[in-house]
């Protein structure tokens, strides 16, 4: 164990022995906690520049652990914030000293959608610690007409129970159908709901009217999804469908279905039979139309599975914490509940006796409590749900051009392709929109398609079609690196579960063809090929020659591409090292999509005059590394130090087979380096060499071919200058 690991151990024995005196309280009995309960808008807004919550990080998490709501939420938005999940972890990558730094908090003022200056924001920051890691932000709301919203003017919200969620879904999809021109495309089957249990069935869509409208089902399957169309029962339900025997997830679908008011519905596993091999294909290949094409997409993020049904978690009124000392008549603390129950009261009494206008404004308890909920609360319900890490599901979200979704805490938010995120009662979240560069590029197939529907011709120039394959190529990389870390039942589906979108995007790329995961357009061809692991879990190599070695497919595990080669300025003066001369396809097909192993013929330059060895594995990165590279590890990984047979430090390498020192060595024998890229500046201002990005390969003798085992960079220059390298061809497969 090195010094570093040392401390971090023996800081983590410290904090293990501390919080071994506050076993954790069921979260139905915790209560808030003094210092909770004390915040006040007064004292938050006194405060020179912050108010200290807790002495020291060590206390914060005491306090959470005693059963403090809020306290618990302050140390999960840190957590969340650094990107990790246990105090453990936490002294890793934020400090050893931590424990003994105060927490305090900040109320952070911003300007909303209808341009107001509000306090929207708290942010609570480990003091005098000067990594961004050591704060995070969480979202506060008041009830209007409140002291902290007229006096104090923090944003105000009204939590919507489950009729007003109803009203707010059809408010939202009559204002979206309103951009739809007629639907024309339908998938090959849907489940007709009806209105009432005997009206449920399959049928083929080529029976429906022209201009018929479905909603689509993104769902997690599990072990709940116990009806299936197969060979067997396909024929069956499209005579009917019992209800009973629909699993609950896909009979509360229905019900939205319904309650929106379309009589059409897509479920995967009704509408695709799924023992007929020719049928799943067929399908697999159309499932980008099926979401692009849906008025909207249901999405079950509340569901564990197909038995467990949405509604009752999702529609149920939203859960925050009550900060502040007020208490009730009774000299009970304040909860959300009562303060709600309160105001709910208010407003219905005085609605029976004044106009709408002025039940709105109807006076509440003016002492009502400032309420705190998560920061990036988007964020947190839709991206870290269980329903997002499946692989076919990002492919879903990121085609349907409407989703509702269906969140767990009583959560809800609409989403549109083209404008972005809102929650059901707050609105939009700024700065959120996922994957804005692939939606964009969506959004130009969408007009593409509306204006061949219209009959209406307009010409595009050479350089918004450019703009376009653009967008795909520098978003590429960050859908990559999302779905990388996906879970998939089969792993053998890695790029199906993305050929929806590819076919989609391919629309856009002038041609250039898509082999297995990466696309080979001349600007970005080399980019797609720098991938490395992210975190220092092992990487398993794939068993069933699903892709090459050379694409980020071919390993079962989460990757990255170095920060700033997915960033547009810094692609743009990326310089290929090498060029593709041909990709040969063991499997010959007509279709442009590659999805199995091909091997690519490439011509470059290859380091041949030493042997490299690999010395001082570490997880991250160096600080000097930050200056001499042009690329850093948005995530920590392990790293090795590559050097010359002299033992001379010539760069770093991240190895895609993870090993330990002591069996690094036969890893080693016979590999080599073959350069990609340069920076198109190759000396930094301070005159620090840039060096190459570098793929590690091994040659196979008997199968004539080479094989990646690595990515990393050799900031030598006359490692492959001065006759350290040689040109040639090689196999890479």
């Amino acid at each position: 164990m090195d010094e570093a690991a040392a401390r971090t151990q023996a800081s983590y024995d410290v904090l293990l022995s501390f919080l071994e005196q506050f076993p954790q309280v069921p979260s139905d009995k915790a209560s808030v906690c003094s210092r909770c309960s004390g915040i006040s808008l007064d004292q938050l807004e006194a405060s020179d520049s912050e108010y200290v919550h807790s002495e020291s990080y060590h206390a914060l998490l005491a306090s959470s652990m005693r059963g403090c709501p809020l306290c618990l939420l302050l140390v999960q938005e840190l957590h969340t914030h650094a990107g990790i999940g246990d105090p453990k972890e936490a002294l890793v990558y934020l400090d050893p000293n931590i424990p003994d730094r105060p927490v305090t908090l900040r109320t952070v003022r911003s300007t909303g959608p209808d341009g107001s200056d509000k306090i929207r924001m708290l942010e609570v920051k480990i003091k005098n610690w000067w990594a961004a890691s050591g704060q995070a932000t969480l979202q506060v709301f008041a009830l209007p007409g409140t002291s902290a919203a007229e006096k104090h003017r923090v944003q105000t919200r009204v939590p919507f129970g489950e009729e007003e969620k109803w009203a707010a879904m059809r408010r939202w999809l009559d204002a979206q159908q309103q951009q739809v021109l007629q639907q024309r495309w339908l998938p090959t089957r849907l489940l007709h709901v009806g209105d009432t249990t005997a009206d449920i069935h399959v049928l083929e869509s080529h029976v429906l009217p022209p201009g018929a409208r479905y909603i689509a089902l993104s769902y997690r399957w599990g072990s709940g999804n116990t009806l299936l169309a197969t060979t067997a029962t396909l024929a069956d339900l499209m005579r009917s469908v019992p209800e009973a025997n629909i699993p609950k997830t896909i009979q509360d679908a229905i019900a939205t279905t319904r309650r929106l008011g379309i009589r059409y519905l897509w479920v995967d596993s009704l509408c695709i039979v799924q023992d007929d091999a020719a049928d799943w294909a067929h399908e697999a290949a159309r499932m980008g139309d099926v979401y692009m094409n849906a008025l909207c997409t249901i999405a079950a993020h509340a569901a564990e599975h197909a038995g467990a049904g949405f509604l009752a978690e999702s529609m149920k009124m939203e859960k925050v914490i009550a900060a502040g000392g007020h208490t009730t008549a009774n000299g009970e603390p304040r909860s959300y509940e009562t303060e709600m129950a309160a105001y709910r009261d208010t407003v219905e009494s005085s609605s029976a006796a004044m106009p709408k206008s002025a039940a709105e404004a109807a006076p509440v308890d003016p002492n009502a409590s400032l309420f705190v909920t998560k920061g990036s609360y988007a964020r947190h319900h839709l991206d870290r749900s269980e329903l997002s890490t499946r692989g076919w599901v990002m492919q879903e979200r990121i085609l349907a051009a409407r989703t509702i979704h269906f969140a767990a805490g009583g959560a809800m938010y609409f989403e549109s392709r083209a404008e972005g995120v809102e929650h059901v009662e707050a609105g939009k979240e700024a700065g959120y929109r996922p994957f804005p560069g692939l939606r964009d590029a969506l959004g130009v197939v969408d007009r593409r398609h509306q204006q061949q529907v219209s009959q209406v011709v307009i010409v595009e120039t050479e350089e918004a079609k450019k703009a376009a394959a653009d967008l795909v190529y520098k978003g590429w990389y960050d859908l990559v690196a999302r779905y990388s870390g996906c879970l998939l039942t089969q792993r053998k589906d890695k790029l199906v579960a993305l050929s929806g979108i590819v076919r989609k995007l391919q629309q856009l790329t002038s041609g250039d063809r898509y082999i297995s995961g990466i696309w080979c357009h001349p600007a970005s061809f080399h980019v797609c090929l720098l991938w490395v692991g992210e975190g220092d879990k092992p990487l398993e190599e794939s068993s069933d020659a699903c892709a090459p070695s050379w694409s980020w497919a071919s390993i079962h595990g989460k990757v990255q591409f170095p920060h700033g080669i997915s960033l547009a300025g810094t692609l743009d003066k990326m310089k290929a090292e090498l060029e593709l001369a041909e990709v040969i396809q063991p499997v010959q097909t007509d279709d442009e999509i590659i999805e199995g192993p091909a091997i690519l013929k490439l011509s470059g330059v290859v380091k041949i005059q030493t042997e490299l060895r690999f010395v001082n594995c570490r997880v991250g990165v160096p600080f000097w590394y930050h200056i001499v590279n042009f690329v850093n590890l948005d995530k920590p990984t392990r790293l090795w130090d590559v050097a010359d047979d002299d033992g001379t430090i010539i760069g770093w390498a991240s190895l895609d087979r993870q090993v330990g020192s002591d069996d690094i060595d036969g890893l080693v024998e016979g590999i080599t380096c073959f350069k990609v890229a340069s920076h198109m500046d190759d000396v930094l201002a301070r005159g620090h060499d840039r060096g190459f990005l570098v793929l590690f390969v091994r040659y196979l003798r008997d199968e004539d071919i080479w094989r990646r085992v690595g990515m990393g960079q050799i900031t030598e220059r006359k490692s492959f200058d001065g006759g350290g390298g040689t040109g040639m061809t090689i196999r890479l497969g």
